[in-house]
């Protein structure tokens, strides 16, 4: 009978698992806590052989629970099942002691995970027990030996007979006192892999005198069972070794009992490392995330206050127009995914499904994008087979899966690259001949089917490392940091698109040689019916796309205008290099600077940034953290080595990694001042002001 205490307060999760668990176990019986009465009388009675407990309750938490059971019981398992829990509660309970983690949205796992601490639980028992009978003292283990099933053996070394000896085990089958052959009759007894072993073994207790050694041997039932076989010389009056005594023990129950334990502690750290490794990409994906956001809301709020100060001239309105837009547009894609990605996990993300073809989202979303691949000169091609058939599914958001499919193409494609989009039916025109012919006509579409609409997006960009493939799908990640510091993003779109697809009933892969090399995703969406009529033939239609330059960042020093620059500001003729990856908060800043009557030199890059240092010889460095490539820690400590007027130059971190921790890194580089993005103008104006006059 397995005893389960049950520690939950709420009704309706308590019905779930006490149904999901009498389902899977006939024999089991819940005992219930609701609150901190309850389970200090289940605490004190103590009769149940496993605990499952919520972390969230109106009179405690999972940890306390976990804590108290422990202390009393330190043996028995605990499982924690619930959806109110973090990344770091399940570290937490998995070093205290929890022996499973399991989230309410997936309530089959309960049982698993009962059956499962059940089975590690026993057979920890049975490990422990074995231990206490292997510690037992020298006279004992003598008695045992005399007594137990064990094989004693000789071996004549003059007539090479090897002989069981009567009132011993047998392992081998053999009869009582019966001449087991020789020597080598007996080595084929052994497993091969452990016969030379074996020899070696024999041969030093001839040489040395004893011999100790585990191996296995073949049964007479064909099974293979693990000995430990201990051997003592025999010698004459002239010390010359005449035969050979020998025990052996079976110990497979032993060896089982190590190897069990060796794949449960495997087990126990592979889950440590599993969660220790998504705190790790929470916290990376959090501090991307702050850095994501600010960076659009420095450029946004820096020109809003531009413009409030009353400089409109209309070349200035026109820039801070354009800037505001594509910083705010960038903002709501981000908050868009994000959101996605919230429905997603929360299970609320739903689907309005009609009939369609899938050369209408396709079409859509490949108008959405053209802009960015003339911006980059990436010619676009697409072939599009409108007679594929057609689907059941959501328009908007497959056009979503397109668009990400997409963007991601012309994201991570070189200027004057290639992006193909086709749509086609899967397998081969052979086949699809056949089928339209007759040999297949109006059935239900398989799995084993070919009859799938595919959707292909290859590009000729940046590729994908091989050992970073399986993880493309994942939330959260993206192949290293350097990824979004060149090509922003949270590492959303492609999960989003997996959950999409597999909503559809459908699937998708991604293949690429590796880096430098592209990639191709392959969108696979099975079709509602074949009705395909003969002498189907592909429709495609094919576009290429033109090309802009697209420019870098260049130093850029405000227009002249009817409005003077003050005369008394302590930043008059102050010489500022501004370094920024991003144009747009690169530009806002020199603004804000030159506003007050400073010369501003502004750079995109570490190394351009350094050659400044040189030639334009600033007073005061203000510079991203987040940058591709170098960033502004390599800058700073580059800096800091340079001749002695230019390392004294003060240097002011304007960043997106806005956390306590990213202020004291960037001051222990070697920057005099930390100021999160989006910055205020009048701040800004006041560190610099403040820095200089030290």
């Amino acid at each position: 009978m397995l005893r389960i205490l049950l520690i939950d307060d709420n009704p309706s999760d308590r019905k779930l698992e006490s149904r999901e668990l009498q389902r899977e176990f006939a024999q089991i019986e819940i005992q219930t806590a609701i609150d901190a009465a309850e389970f200090e009388l289940a605490l004190a009675a103590g009769a149940f052989n496993l605990v499952i407990t919520d972390y969230q309750l109106h009179w405690s938490d999972g940890l306390a629970i976990l804590d108290a059971v422990k202390a009393q019981y330190p043996d028995c398992p605990v499982i924690m099942f619930t959806d109110s829990g973090t990344e770091e509660v399940a570290v937490t309970a998995m070093k205290r002691g929890v022996t499973d983690y399991v989230r309410k949205g997936k309530p089959h796992r309960l049982a698993i995970a009962v059956r499962e601490a059940v089975e590690k639980q026993s057979l920890r028992q049975k490990y422990h027990k074995a231990i206490e009978q292997m510690q037992l003292s020298e006279a004992n283990l003598r008695f045992a030996l005399e007594a137990a099933d064990i094989t004693a053996y000789t071996w004549n070394l003059q007539t090479g007979e090897v002989r069981r000896l009567e009132n011993a085990g047998n392992l081998t089958g053999l009869g009582k006192g019966e001449i087991v052959g020789s020597f080598e009759q007996v080595v084929n007894l052994v497993y091969p892999d452990d016969r030379e072993q074996f020899r070696a073994g024999i041969q030093t207790a001839i040489e040395t005198g004893t011999y100790s050694g585990e191996f296995r041997i073949l049964k007479p039932d064909g099974s293979v069972a693990w000995v430990l076989d201990k051997g003592r010389a025999i010698y004459d009056g002239t010390g010359t070794p005449v035969g050979l005594f020998g025990i052996a023990l079976d110990i497979t129950q032993r060896k089982q009992l190590e190897q069990e334990q060796k794949r449960l502690f495997e087990l126990e750290q592979a889950a440590r490392n599993a969660a220790e490794a998504a705190n790790r990409i929470k916290d990376e994906f959090l501090a991307t995330l702050s850095h994501e956001l600010r960076s659009p809301l420095n450029a946004i709020l820096g020109w809003a206050t531009i413009l409030e100060s009353g400089r409109r001239d209309e070349t200035t309105l026109q820039r801070a127009i354009s800037t505001i837009l594509r910083n705010a547009q960038m903002q709501t894609q981000l908050i868009e995914d994000l959101l996605d990605v919230s429905s997603i996990v929360q299970g609320k993300l739903k689907l309005q499904f009609i009939p369609l073809n899938l050369a209408t989202p396709i079409q859509a979303a490949i108008e959405t994008v053209e802009l960015s691949a003339q911006a980059k000169s990436i010619e676009l091609q697409v072939f599009l087979d409108r007679n594929v058939g057609s689907i059941y599914g959501d328009p908007n958001r497959l056009q979503q899966v397109v668009w990400n499919l997409l963007t991601n193409a012309i994201k991570f494609t070189p200027f004057g690259g290639r992006v193909e989009v086709r749509l086609s039916l899967e397998g081969s025109r052979e086949k699809r001949a056949e089928e339209a012919e007759g040999a297949v006509s109006n059935q239900l579409i398989t799995r084993h089917s070919p009859h799938y609409a595919q959707i292909r997006v290859s590009d000729t960009g940046k590729g994908i490392a091989a050992e970073f493939l399986p993880y493309v799908f994942e939330l959260f990640r993206q192949a290293d940091a350097s990824t979004t510091r060149n090509y922003n993003g949270l590492g959303l779109g492609l999960a989003i698109v997996r959950y999409l697809v597999e909503m559809h009933g459908g699937t998708v892969a991604v293949e690429s040689l590796g880096e430098g090399k592209g990639a191709t995703f392959t969108v696979c969406l099975p079709l509602m019916q074949r009705g395909q009529n003969k002498g189907d033939k592909e429709a495609e239609g094919q576009r290429s796309r033109g090309a802009e330059e697209n420019l870098p960042i260049t130093n850029y020093q405000l227009p002249i205008t009817n409005s003077p620059l003050p005369t008394t500001s302590p930043l008059n003729n102050l010489r500022v290099l501004v370094v920024d990856d991003d144009p747009d908060s690169c530009e806002v800043i020199a603004v804000i600077l030159q506003t007050s009557g400073a010369m501003t030199y502004t750079t995109g890059s570490v190394q351009a940034a350094l050659q400044a240092i040189t030639t334009f010889q600033p007073d005061l460095l203000v510079s991203d953290i987040g940058m591709p490539g170098e960033d502004g820690y390599d800058l700073i400590r580059q800096l800091r080595t340079m001749t002695a007027a230019q390392r004294q130059i003060p240097a002011i971190a304007v960043t997106g990694f806005a956390r306590l921790e990213d202020r004291t890194q960037t001051i222990a580089a070697g920057f005099q001042r930390h100021l999160p993005k989006p910055i205020d103008p009048d701040m800004l104006i006041a560190v610099v002001t403040d820095l200089i006059q030290v």
